[in-house]
């Protein structure tokens, strides 16, 4: 009900025409039924909204006569305030553009530093690799024995992080500059609409003055005015207190009244806190049993932003912040079985009692592919990917097991069984290959 009464709130906002836009085309209607002689009453700058409404439904019930000297003079005088309230605005939206043009391009020139830097790192990248390959001693590719200035590669590391530091720097952009980069959009936004509201102005003074020396069809043009008067009014009728958007208002405000009796939105929230503080508590005892860089930092929901951000000691870095594809998996592995534990402790949450999860092994054993042959024989790194992989299939078991019965979670995954066939409470369903498949080969013919 409040997004509904929101929803019609904006309507009657965007019929009212609040912008400078519409009360322009009242204040244009107001002067050129004075120039017709419709109203009486002079059109001054600071009428309010009502006070022009009460004088175009006065022009509307009027007898047509022929328009005044008072009328006409009062158009020139009105042109002439509108052209230096036009000088006045375009002065002020020339200064927002240029001002606008400055910032963005300062946030260009940030972001070219930091394309170069980020050229700079994948070059000092290589750094790291030389160092590993220097404490072997030998050279990849001659064999070789390697001799050099360890003082020289630190200096290459330290270079290395100096960059990558600049490249953070560079990247937290201040909320503010942004604020203030939209504030001045907005200003410009209203300064365009204030320019073209003056035009409407003027374009009707101008024609309205013209067509006032040309009393021959002045009876015509009144009748014509007066019939799209009429038309106005009766959409600003709409918006009055017998109005149709303004009795489904006054009603939904006497709904949400009764309901809110009822129902506490504070509570709602704390509630809602309280279940986001279960699913990290629950997940922050999943996750040191997965492959992660930071198995020991708490971690926190944001159901708004659709990620988690990992707290440490002296930084917090959202999901997006974290690198490798093990962390990825980790957190997203604890924090869906933490989701699902606590829609099972609630007998009425509707979400379905089952997880798919497709192929989580994934992040691992492509690698190998990249490997050279000598890696590859290696069965110390090939136990690690498959230790590693061993843990994601434990923790579901675990989390299925803990649920007696009333969690099922299903894994298509390319591992073989020596990854996971020693878990208790694995189950292989199938393995499709050649003419088995998911759907099966008969259902086709």
């Amino acid at each position: 009900m409040q997004r509904e009464l929101d929803r019609r709130q904006r309507e009657v906002d965007n019929v009212k025409n609040v912008s400078e836009r519409w009360n322009a085309e009242l204040k244009a209607w107001a002067v050129t039924a004075a120039e017709y002689g419709l109203i009486s009453h002079t059109v001054d700058d600071g009428l309010t909204r009502e006070q022009l409404l009460s004088l175009l439904q006065e022009a509307a019930a009027a007898v047509e006569s022929a328009p005044t000297p008072q009328g006409i003079d009062e158009a020139v005088n009105e042109l002439v305030r509108l052209q230096q309230e036009e000088s006045r605005v375009s002065r002020t939206l020339l200064a927002l553009r240029n001002r606008l043009g400055e910032m963005s391009k300062l946030k260009d020139n940030a972001s070219s530093l930091k394309d170069a830097l980020g050229t700079q790192r994948d070059r000092l990248s290589i750094t790291e690799w030389l160092r590993a390959l220097h404490s072997d001693g030998a050279c990849p590719v001659c064999d070789s024995p390697l001799v050099g200035e360890p003082g020289q590669m630190e200096e290459l590391l330290s270079a290395l992080q100096d960059v990558q530091a600049s490249i953070k720097d560079i990247s937290r952009i201040p909320a503010s500059f942004d604020r203030e980069m939209l504030k001045v959009r907005q200003e410009m936004f209203l300064a365009v609409e204030s320019v073209a509201a003056i035009g409407i102005r003027k374009k009707e003074v101008e024609a309205r003055s013209r067509s006032a020396n040309e009393l021959v069809t002045r009876g015509e043009e009144i009748a014509r005015f007066k019939g799209r008067l009429d038309r106005a009014l009766e959409v600003q009728a709409t918006i009055g207190a017998e109005g149709e958007l303004r009795s489904v208002i006054d009603d939904l405000k006497r709904r949400l009244e009764t309901v809110s009796k009822r129902v506490s939105l504070a509570g709602i929230e704390s509630a809602k806190n309280r279940a986001l503080g279960r699913v990290t508590a629950y997940a922050s005892r999943i996750i040191p049993t997965l492959d992660s860089e930071r198995p020991d930092d708490p971690i926190e929901l944001l159901p708004n932003d659709l990620t988690i951000r990992v707290k440490g000691k002296d930084r917090e870095d959202y999901l997006s912040e974290i690198g490798s594809g093990a962390n990825w998996l980790a957190y997203h592995i604890a924090v869906s079985l933490s989701l699902h534990k606590l829609f099972m402790e609630d007998a009425r949450n509707p979400v379905p009692n089952f997880l798919v999860y497709d192929q989580p092994s994934q992040v691992y054993f492509p690698r190998r592919l990249a490997r050279p042959k000598e890696e590859e024989a290696d069965p110390k790194l090939r136990d690690e990917d498959t230790d590693a992989v061993r843990k994601v299939f434990a923790a579901l078991a675990t989390a299925t097991a803990e649920a007696k019965g009333k969690l099922q979670v299903i894994v298509l995954d390319h591992a073989a069984s020596n990854v996971w066939g020693d878990v208790p409470g694995v189950h292989a369903v199938e393995e499709w290959r050649n003419d088995k498949k998911l759907v099966p080969m008969a259902w086709l013919s």
